[in-house]
């Protein structure tokens, strides 16, 4: 898995996101797509008047955890554990990803081997007969190259092991059996929805009376509060005013990426939104869901029907924060470097070889970080929160200064050196669980940094994706989730052109059904699905 918590590439991954906002505004990819191929993408029912979509999002994190689901995804048929549905689910004609198909940059070598290489490791053939397509929206980890190597992988007829890529642009509209569609956006990087491509879902043909399955980059409608409407919410409803609803078709399904982790909300007549954004990165909180969205200009009101994980695994796996020491080493150094100068600084002042204007400046340092990193938006809360985390962290180099310039009979570079080295080793510790204990006491009380507190434990497990069946009766959604996902594997000897390479080692990778299928009837319900 990705160490987010790596100066490194926390440094790498801003400086890509500045990047990307500043010269994505000057050289838009998308707009350059507008003479590509502008009619959709067409699919009939199978012999029994089916049609079967699998979707995924959030993957190319961790090699266990994308290549679980990349195997699972794969198998022609999908064996379930327990009984809440069908024993086995056909693989889906079609492969829909909902957005960051890689982690942390989207480099070349990144997307062949934290993306390309399981998926065509889980599937290496199929086929022609029954190989399965793939399709794509880039997420803003995709966007953070300007959309180049995206392009390259999704966009221009590569084959994914078994999966062969059909779009030629970075979104794209399928016609489905039974008056259904999947009209996928590109939102950039949370911005808005361009005139080429506003103009390319205008003219699909879509009808009055279709059924359509949206696909978009992140879970606006989370954000969503009485006193905030985020423009990613606006830009997705004026989309759905103008696009859908002119057309005379309505919005059945929204699926979407960004939150990993899954979690179903239903309104009054029916109508669903579901997170399911399991496909391989590390796990996303569900505790912290509103139980209630109320969205402007919707007549209904929405509620959570389910959540997986649970709250209380949820809430239980936030305290795995404190092992800061263990997760973060690169991190935790550098809080060590800050209390071995700090107590260094300190003990010089003390002992009269130096002013306290070197103190001060570090102190200020911490306070200026760190309240700048607390998750707040108002500046009074943020100053409060980074004076307490600085407290917390520099009192335990202050008093290790304190104490040595009463206890030691020593003076000079030297004895500030090794109270620096002496602080810095106790900081290491210390300094990283204070760390930890800011993010959970914060979160726990807030909340605030959920994703801070689960993306510094890189934790693999809880994935999921769904699967879909359309018919002449509607839409059914099978969430399909793995608890825990293998950590050891070995290589599959027997295995034939189509089997996976990799069978796990230490332990069966089992699927399960998340909670029992949603049926999303084409004629009288609305479903809006966030993956």
């Amino acid at each position: 898995m990705v160490q987010w918590f790596d100066p490194v590439i926390l440094a790498d991954a801003a400086l890509r996101v500045v990047l990307s906002s500043v010269f994505g505004a000057y050289s838009d990819k998308r707009e350059m797509q507008a003479a590509i191929e502008p009619r959709p993408h067409e699919y009939g029912p199978g012999g029994d008047g089916t049609l079967w979509i699998d979707f995924v999002a959030d993957l190319g994190d961790g090699f266990d955890s994308t290549y679980a689901v990349a195997s699972l995804l794969g198998q022609e048929r999908l064996e379930l554990a327990g009984g809440d549905g069908p024993p086995d689910l056909p693989r889906g004609r079609v492969l829909v990803m909902g957005g960051d198909e890689v982690y942390p940059t989207p480099t070349r070598e990144d997307y062949e081997d934290r993306f390309r290489g399981p998926y065509a490791a889980a599937l290496p053939w199929a086929p022609p007969a029954s190989a399965p397509d793939l399709f794509a929206v880039p997420g803003n980890h995709d966007w953070y190259d300007g959309l180049t190597n995206f392009l390259r992988f999704f966009c221009s007829g590569r084959r994914v092991g078994g999966w062969q890529t059909r779009q030629r642009r970075s979104y794209f509209a399928l016609r489905l059996p039974h008056h259904w569609w999947v009209l996928a956006l590109d939102i950039q990087l949370d911005t808005y929805i361009d005139d080429p491509q506003m103009d390319y879902f205008r003219g699909v043909g879509l009808e009055p009376g279709d059924h359509v399955i949206l696909v978009t980059g992140k879970p606006s409608w989370i954000k969503v509060s009485p006193d905030e409407v985020p423009e990613s919410y606006k830009n997705l409803h004026y989309f759905k005013d103008k696009v859908v609803r002119e057309a005379g078709a309505r919005v059945k399904v929204t699926l979407t990426g960004d939150l990993h982790h899954y979690c179903r909300y239903e309104a009054d007549d029916h109508s669903q939104l579901i997170t399911a954004g399991g496909g391989g990165a590390y796990l996303f909180p569900t505790h912290t869901m509103p139980e209630k969205l109320a969205l402007p200009d919707e007549p209904v009101s929405y509620t959570r029907a389910a959540r997986w994980p649970g709250r209380e695994s949820s809430e239980r796996m936030a305290w795995g924060a404190l092992r800061m020491p263990l997760l973060a080493p690169g991190l935790c150094l550098i809080i060590a470097l800050l209390h071995a100068s700090l107590a260094a600084a300190l003990f010089a002042a003390l002992d009269g070889d130096s002013g306290f204007l070197v103190v001060a400046l570090i102190g200020l340092f911490a306070l200026g970080s760190l309240s700048g990193y607390a998750a707040f938006e108002k500046p009074l809360p943020k100053f409060l929160a980074g004076a307490a985390h600085t407290a917390l962290q520099l009192a335990p180099a202050a008093a290790i200064a304190i104490v040595a310039e009463l206890a030691v009979d020593a003076n000079g570079g030297w004895a500030a050196l090794a109270v620096g080295l002496t602080a810095g080793a106790i900081g290491y510790l210390v300094g990283g669980l204070a760390f930890g204990l800011y993010l959970v006491a914060l979160h726990r009380r807030a909340p605030k940094h959920a994703n801070e507190v689960f993306s510094c434990q890189s934790i693999p497990d809880w994935k999921n994706f769904l699967r879909l069946r359309i018919d002449e009766s509607g839409l059914t959604i099978y969430p399909i989730g793995v608890e825990r996902v293998p950590r050891d594997w070995k290589y599959a000897v027997d295995g034939g052109l189509s089997d996976p390479w990799l069978e796990p080692a230490d332990r069966p990778l089992t699927a399960k059904m998340i909670e029992g299928p949603i049926s999303v009837p084409a004629a009288h319900l609305t479903t809006e699905a966030q993956g």
